[in-house]
C-alpha cells in the first residue's frame, strides 16, 4: 500500500472509550422509532432506483423538511454526497457511485421542482501521488455531466473553519455542505480496508474537507470519530447505496479484475 504515514494503531483506539453522549432529539437518532429500509433487486438499475425512492418515501422525507424549514422547492438547497473520489480506473466501476444513478436522482429531483442541487465530494490522499485529482476533473472523468441542472463543488477547495462539538473540535467544513437544508449520502457498496465496509455512514467521512486524509483522518485522527462528528453537526436525511455493481476483496478503493455483480 502506498502510503506515507504510520498506520500502527495507537494504545487508546482499541479500549474504545465513549466520545459521544446519546442524542435523541438528533435527526439520525435510531433508539426505539421505527425506520424504514427498502432493498430492492433486479437488471435494470434505472427502474430500481425510482423503485427504491418511491417504496422507501423520499418524496414524503422532501416534504417534511419542506415545512420544517419553511423553503420553497425551487429554494430548498439539496446536497447529493456520491463516493467517487478513490476511483482508480475508468475500466473498473465497482469502486464508486455511478454518475448513471446519481443524475437519475437529479432528473427525479428536479421532475419534482427541487432546483437547487449540488453534487458534493472532498479531495482524497490520491492526490499525495497523482495529478488532476481535483473533485471536478474526477467527476468529469467518471462521466458527470451537470449541462445546468446541479452544480459539483469540491468541500476541499471551499472549506472553511468550524468548530465541532466532538473531538475534532476546530476543524474545517465545506459550506455548501454545512448549509444544506437537505443532505443524501448516495454510497457504494464494497470493502474498506480499515472499517470494513463502506456505506452511506462511512459515506460521509468523504465530506472531510482535509485532502490528504491519511495523515490528517488516519494517523493524526482516529478515523471514526470524525466522520461521526460531521454527522452530529450536519444530518444526513436519506441514504441509498448503490450496490448494483460492488467492489469486494482486501480494498474496495482498489482495482479489480472481475466486478461483483451484486444486482441490487
Amino acid at each position: 500500500m502506498i502510503v506515507r504515514e504510520s498506520l500502527v494503531a495507537r494504545r487508546g483506539f482499541f479500549r474504545e472509550p465513549l466520545l459521544f453522549q446519546h442524542h435523541p432529539e438528533h435527526p439520525m437518532w435510531c433508539g426505539s422509532r421505527a425506520h424504514r429500509v427498502v432493498s430492492v433487486r433486479g437488471d435494470d438499475k434505472l427502474a430500481l432506483l425510482d423503485d427504491a425512492l418511491a417504496r422507501a418515501d423520499l418524496a414524503g422525507a422532501l416534504e417534511r423538511r419542506l415545512a420544517e424549514t419553511g423553503r420553497s422547492r425551487d429554494a430548498l438547497a439539496i446536497a447529493i454526497k456520491p463516493n467517487f473520489m478513490f476511483m482508480y480506473s475508468e475500466r473498473d466501476h465497482s469502486t464508486y457511485t455511478d454518475p448513471v444513478l446519481v443524475e437519475h436522482l437529479v432528473d427525479w429531483l428536479r421532475a419534482r421542482g427541487f432546483t437547487n442541487l449540488t453534487v458534493v465530494e472532498a479531495q482524497s490522499a490520491y492526490g499525495n501521488f497523482f495529478f488532476e485529482r481535483g473533485v471536478r476533473h474526477v467527476a468529469q472523468v467518471v462521466g458527470y455531466e451537470p449541462r445546468d441542472r446541479y452544480r459539483i463543488v469540491d468541500l476541499t477547495e471551499e472549506m472553511v473553519p468550524h468548530h465541532f462539538d466532538g473531538p475534532l473540535g476546530d476543524h474545517f467544513v465545506g459550506p455548501t455542505w454545512r448549509d444544506a437544508d437537505f443532505r443524501i449520502s448516495f454510497a457504494k457498496n464494497k470493502t474498506h480496508t480499515w472499517a470494513w465496509y463502506t456505506l452511506c455512514l462511512k459515506n460521509i467521512y468523504g465530506t472531510l474537507p482535509l485532502q490528504n486524509k491519511i495523515r490528517e483522518y488516519h494517523y493524526k485522527r482516529e478515523i471514526y470519530y470524525p466522520a461521526i462528528d460531521m454527522m452530529v453537526a450536519f444530518p444526513v436525511h436519506f441514504g441509498i447505496v448503490d450496490a448494483f455493481v460492488g467492489a469486494t476483496g482486501r480494498s474496495g478503493s482498489s482495482p479489480t479484475r472481475i466486478p461483483t455483480r451484486h444486482a441490487r
